[in-house]
C-alpha cells in the first residue's frame, strides 16, 4: 500500500509562486511610478566627468579627427593697394583638408568638483580626401610686417624711421606671395621674426616662433589655449570657472569681462532650453554666443538647433550691453577686435565673407559672397542629455589694414579690414555613438513596457493562486466532458477504387500485387 501524499510540496510550491508573483508586480510598479527619476539618476551618474571613466577616455583625447577645411582669400589686384579708388579684389582658394587631433594634457582634478586643463590640438594634411594643393601660390597681406608696424606706431618718431628703412629693406610692399603649405603647417623664415627673437627685450609679452604660419604656430602645442577650469559634470553643467587662473576675462571690462555660463565647446548641461547657449573661445579670449533657432533632426535623433546670429557679434551699435567688447574703439556690427587677446596686434574676427556683418566691410572690398548654408556657424544638441549631435565653427581671419605715420610702406594705404582665410571646423557624433544615444532616449518606452510585463505577470501569478481550485475544478470538467463523448467512425474512400482504377487510373504494375481495399474505419 502506497502511503497517502504530503500536502508540504504543494505548500512550498504555492509560496514560491506567491514570492515570484509579489516580486513580479512590486518590481512593476516601482519601475513605472520612478521611471523618471531612475532615468535622471542614470544620467547624471554617467555623463560626469571621472578619472577613467568612459566620457573622460572621449574627452580626454577625441575618438576621432576632426576635419578642419581651410580658405584663403586670394589677392588679385595688390598693385592697386595706393590707388583708393579701386577695391582690393579677392578670390577664394581651397579649401585645404586637415585633420586635426584634439587632447587633454596637464589634467588635475579638484577637490571642488571641477577639473583643470591644457588643450593640445595636432594638425595632418588629409591624404584620404579631395583636396587643394599646398604647392598652390597665395598672395596676401605681409600679416608679420603690418602686426609689427602696428605694434609700434606710437614709438617716437627716430624709432619708427628705423624700422621703417628695415622695413623697405626687406619688404617693399605691403603684400607677400607664399605657397599654401608655407602659409600655414609648414611655416616660413621671416627676416623680421628673426629679428624679434634676437632682441627678446622688445615686446616681451608676444611669444616667440622659429618660423610663422598659421597653423605652425598651433600645432602640437598646449601653451596657446592657457588653462581651462571646469565643472566636472557632478551638479548637472560643465560651465568654465577660471581661464588662465582668473574668473574674469582681463581683455575686457564689465560684463564682457564674465565667463557666465559658457562651455568649453564639447559637454553641455543634461538639460538644454530653447534660449542660448555661449562657447569660450580661447583663441578671441571670448565666449561667443549661440542663439537658438529651432529644432532638427539629425539620422533620426531630435535635437535644438544654435547658431551665431547678426547681434551676437554685435560692439554696441545694435546691442548697447556689448559695447565692452570694443576694446577701445568701437566698429560696425559683424566683426569682433581679438587685439587685445593677441598682443594688441591688429586681429580681428568674422564670420566667412562678413556673413551676418554691417554692409560697411562688404563695400570695401570686392570678390566676397556671404551666404547661410556655407557661412553659418551652428551647434545641435540633443535637449535632454546636452550630447552634442553637429556641430560647425566658421571664423575668418581679419587685419586691420591703415595708415601709419613715418612708416614708409604703410603710410599711404587705404583703411579697411583686410580678410585673410577662414576656417571651418566641424564635428559630428560618431555612428556608434547615436546608436547608443538612441537606445538611451527609448530607454523610457522600455522601461515602460518591461513594468507593464512585470506588473501583468505579477498579477496574473497571484490571480491563479488565489483562484487556483477554480481553474482546478474548471479543468477537470472540460476533461471530464471530452473524455465522455462518444467515438465517431468515418469513412475516408481511397484515392482510386477498383472501378475506378480500370477506367481512368495508371497504376504500375507492381503496385497491382497489393491488396485494394475499398474503405476503412477511423477509432
Amino acid at each position: 500500500m502506497l502511503p497517502a501524499k504530503t500536502p508540504f510540496p504543494n505548500i512550498l510550491k504555492n509560496h514560491r509562486f506567491l514570492f515570484l508573483g509579489t516580486s513580479s508586480l512590486t518590481f512593476g510598479l516601482v519601475i513605472l511610478l520612478l521611471k523618471s527619476w531612475i532615468i535622471e539618476v542614470l544620467t547624471a551618474s554617467v555623463i560626469v566627468l571621472q578619472p577613467n571613466n568612459a566620457l573622460e577616455g572621449f574627452w580626454r583625447k577625441t575618438p576621432v579627427d576632426l576635419p578642419t577645411n581651410v580658405y584663403f582669400f586670394n589677392w588679385t589686384n595688390p598693385e592697386a593697394i595706393h590707388d583708393f579708388k579701386i577695391k582690393p579684389q579677392f578670390e577664394e582658394v581651397g579649401p585645404y583638408k586637415f585633420k586635426q587631433k584634439l587632447e587633454k594634457v596637464n589634467i588635475v582634478w579638484n577637490d571642488n568638483n571641477t577639473v583643470t586643463y591644457n588643450q593640445m590640438r595636432t594638425f595632418s594634411y588629409d591624404n584620404e580626401e579631395e583636396n587643394g594643393d599646398l604647392s598652390d601660390m597665395i598672395t596676401s597681406i605681409n600679416a608679420v610686417t603690418l602686426a609689427c608696424a602696428h605694434y609700434i606706431q606710437n614709438w617716437n618718431y627716430f624709432l619708427k624711421r628705423g624700422a621703417s628703412m628695415v622695413f623697405s629693406a626687406v619688404y617693399p610692399t605691403v603684400d607677400t606671395t607664399r605657397s599654401a603649405n608655407q602659409l600655414l603647417l609648414e611655416g616660413y623664415d621671416d627676416i623680421i621674426v628673426d629679428i624679434a627673437k634676437m632682441l627678446p627685450f622688445i615686446a616681451s609679452e608676444i611669444p616667440r616662433f622659429d618660423k610663422f604660419g598659421w597653423l605652425f604656430i598651433l600645432n602640437g602645442t598646449s601653451a596657446f589655449e592657457g588653462a581651462i577650469n571646469m565643472d566636472d559634470g557632478e551638479m548637472g553643467n560643465f560651465e568654465i570657472r577660471q581661464w588662465n587662473y582668473e574668473s574674469k576675462l582681463t581683455q575686457f571690462t564689465g560684463s564682457c569681462a564674465e565667463l557666465g555660463r559658457s562651455s568649453a565647446g564639447e559637454l553641455y548641461p543634461h538639460t538644454i532650453k530653447r534660449e542660448y547657449i555661449e562657447v569660450f573661445i580661447p583663441q578671441f579670449c571670448r565666449n561667443l554666443r549661440f542663439d537658438y533657432v529651432g529644432n532638427v533632426t539629425v539620422d533620426g535623433i531630435s535635437g535644438y538647433k544654435f547658431a551665431i546670429g547678426a547681434g551676437v557679434l554685435d560692439n554696441g551699435t545694435l546691442i548697447p550691453e556689448n559695447k565692452c567688447y570694443c576694446a577701445g574703439k568701437c566698429i560696425p556690427s559683424g566683426v569682433f577686435n581679438i587685439s587685445s587677446c593677441r598682443y594688441g596686434l591688429p586681429t580681428y574676427g568674422s564670420l566667412p565673407h562678413f556673413y551676418g556683418a554691417d554692409q560697411y566691410y562688404l563695400e570695401n572690398v570686392e570678390g566676397l559672397q556671404p551666404r547661410e548654408d556655407k557661412h553659418q556657424s551652428y551647434i545641435i544638441l540633443e535637449p535632454t542629455t546636452g550630447a552634442p549631435i553637429e556641430a560647425a565653427l566658421r571664423i575668418q581671419l581679419n587685419m586691420y589694414l591703415h595708415p601709419i605715420d613715418s612708416i614708409m610702406v604703410y603710410e599711404d594705404v587705404p583703411e579697411l579690414y583686410f580678410p585673410l582665410l577662414w576656417v571651418e571646423t566641424s564635428a559630428s557624433l560618431p555612428h556608434y555613438m547615436k546608436i547608443l544615444l538612441k537606445i538611451y532616449l527609448i530607454s523610457p518606452q522600455i522601461m515602460l513596457g518591461a513594468s507593464l510585463a512585470l506588473t501583468l505577470l505579477g498579477l496574473y501569478m497571484l490571480l491563479f493562486i488565489a483562484y487556483k481550485p477554480f481553474f482546478v475544478s474548471f479543468y477537470k470538467h472540460l476533461h471530464r466532458k471530452k473524455r465522455n463523448q462518444p467515438v465517431k467512425s468515418e469513412e475516408v474512400p481511397l484515392r482510386c477504387d477498383v472501378e475506378i482504377a480500370f477506367a481512368n487510373c495508371a497504376i504500375e504494375n507492381d503496385e497491382w500485387e497489393k491488396p485494394l481495399v475499398n474503405k476503412f474505419t477511423l477509432r
